[in-house]
């Protein structure tokens, strides 16, 4: 297990999605422990002072690659006074410190991965795509959903390894419907739903393997709805991990 480690960090640019949310990129003045995607770090925006206690923070699921440890990603929606701190307070060049890493939510090698995401829960999610390789010899599927398509984050990635990678399968819902040529041209690959994130497309999916492995990460009444229906349909609690967060 890596050694957690408090790193100053500046952030680089930042990129908003839609309205309230964002990613940003942090560029460590230290190279970044080794990590597993899927774990998380915690940003504090004011700053510390090694001989005090760390200041206010807030944790985050990393989105970025384990093999650059020369940037640091996160991904957040405006929803509490931190993070609308953060909304007002981050800007290129302002410095800014994180320590990681923390947790054991890391997507495993099963026979079947079933990964459902909703809203920026895609988060510790999308290191692990990003690496699928056309080798990878089991089954993923991505179920992800969003308010709208903008909110979709990185969803060009996505579909280019959907694409390329036989064994990777993508469906997306968004409650405000689809209009992206792309992702219309891109129907072969990418089932495309219009409405909200639900179980039942899920429960498809695993009636196909009893084995599948369910990684859950999204607001809470999301976690709640798709843990209650899981256990309706009978699916055991040792194949469901959870990602909750608020």
């Amino acid at each position: 297990m890596a050694v957690v480690r408090k790193i100053y960090c500046d952030v680089l640019h930042l990129t908003q999605h839609d309205e309230g949310v964002y990613s940003v990129y942090l560029a460590p003045h230290k190279k970044l422990p080794k990590f597993r995607p899927g774990q998380f770090c915690h940003l504090a925006i004011d700053d510390y002072d090694p001989s005090s206690f760390w200041p206010e923070s807030r944790a985050f699921s990393i989105a970025s690659s384990p093999k650059n440890r020369e940037q640091l990603r996160i991904c957040y929606s405006v929803v509490g006074n931190f993070t609308q701190r953060m909304q007002r307070n981050l800007y290129p060049g302002r410095g800014v410190w994180v320590k990681l890493p923390y947790g054991e939510f890391v997507v495993g090698d099963h026979q079947c991965t079933v990964l459902v995401a909703g809203g920026t829960g895609i988060s510790p999610f999308l290191a692990f795509i990003e690496d699928l390789q056309e080798y990878n010899r089991h089954k993923v599927y991505l179920v992800y959903g969003a308010r709208n398509e903008k909110l979709l984050i990185d969803v060009q990635m996505m579909l280019k390894k959907a694409m390329t990678i036989s064994n990777f399968s993508l469906v997306l819902f968004s409650e405000n419907g689809f209009n992206s040529t792309t992702l219309a041209s891109s129907k072969a690959k990418c089932h495309c739903i219009e409405g909200r994130i639900n179980s039942k497309l899920l429960t498809k999916l695993i009636a196909k393997d009893s084995s599948a492995s369910i990684y859950l990460s999204g607001p809470p009444a999301m976690i709640s709805k798709f843990k209650d229906d899981l256990k309706r349909d009978g699916v055991s609690p040792d194949h469901v991990y959870i990602d909750a967060w608020d």
